[in-house]
């Protein structure tokens, strides 16, 4: 690789893992790399740090800019610990941006740093970008102070529904069967274990909103239950943001819940019930990665035309 060219770097921090994707200035992506999740709220500092410092070894090239958009960016406290890891690795030299991680969400599919974001992935947060304007945010307070209709509340409640149908304090549900078969145990007390003593529990929950919405398509009653309580939570967060700002639409959904046609599909159905002005919302395009890295673009000043992006997503797919 030529030491003359200026690449830059963009992490998305995720709550399921982390991603490094590295770029040079056209837009070209040289190299994608993947570790374990960042977020400093369900991990130890000393983990995050090892993972930050394993996906920053043997970066090759000059790096002009890094981009970190991760879980908790916003706050000062987080800003200042993933710039000291990034340097211990990287050097001085580079230029260090760390923002919440909604915005790579959003930038992975507009490639500019304006607009609306609602993410629903292990956690849920719905984030507004305007240029000139403080970001505004609703939800995104973790799993132990919020994130409703996230991965990990659905997953959370499919759990409970499971196991007050083995008590007899409720209907039986197909969730049983779905979750005993994901992780190979054969009677429900087994979950306690399992997922009480899992070395990443909030993941291994979150895990589970699959089989609960994948069991709603069916016409499971409980897995409908907690699929239209989810919607209805992120409905929530559109309705007390359009509180805050004059304009939403169109919003970006990104995060694994969204991957699910089915569920996304109930989601836009009930907002066009609720929203009788309309909503638009856009499908996230790209991983919220490379989102970050075309934020590194944008942050040195290099202006990320139509031709860029091509050229971001064809060498993307290839690496």
């Amino acid at each position: 690789m030529p030491s003359n060219k200026r690449y830059f770097i963009g992490i998305d921090g995720g709550g399921t893992k982390t991603e490094l994707v590295l770029g040079d200035e056209t837009g070209k992506v040289i190299l994608s790399k993947t570790g374990e999740s960042t977020n400093l709220k369900s991990r130890s500092e000393s983990k995050v740090r090892d993972t930050v410092h394993q996906l920053l070894q043997s970066i090759p090239g000059s790096i002009a800019h890094i981009f970190v958009a991760a879980a908790g960016g916003d706050r000062s406290q987080d800003k200042q610990r993933w710039e000291q890891w990034i340097r211990e690795i990287i050097g001085e030299d580079p230029e260090v941006t760390v923002e919440n991680d909604a915005i790579a969400a959003l930038a992975g599919t507009t490639f500019t740093k304006e607009g609306s974001v609602l993410i629903a992935g292990t956690g849920s947060i719905l984030y507004t970008f305007q240029p000139g304007k403080k970001p505004s945010r609703t939800g995104g307070w973790g799993y132990l102070f919020g994130d409703e209709g996230s991965g990990f509340d659905i997953g959370c409640h499919g759990l409970q529904a499971v196991m007050q149908a083995y008590d007899g304090r409720r209907r039986q549900t197909n969730l049983t069967g779905r979750f005993l078969e994901r992780f190979g145990l054969v009677e429900p007390e087994q979950l306690i274990t399992f997922i009480y003593e899992h070395d990443y529990p909030r993941l291994a929950i979150a895990s589970l909103a699959n089989e609960v919405i994948k069991a709603a398509s069916e016409g499971d009653p409980a897995a409908d239950e907690i699929v239209h309580n989810a919607t209805t939570a992120l409905l929530q967060l559109i309705a007390a943001q359009m509180e805050k700002r004059e304009k939403l639409s169109p919003i970006v959904l990104a995060g694994g819940v969204f991957q699910s046609d089915y569920f996304t599909g109930r989601f836009i159905e009930r907002s066009q019930a609720r929203f009788q002005n309309g909503m638009e919302f856009l499908p996230a395009a790209m991983p919220p990665a490379v989102g970050a890295y075309g934020c590194a673009l944008l942050d040195f000043g290099i202006s990320v035309t139509d031709t860029t992006v091509i050229s971001i997503k064809e060498s993307y797919r290839k690496v």
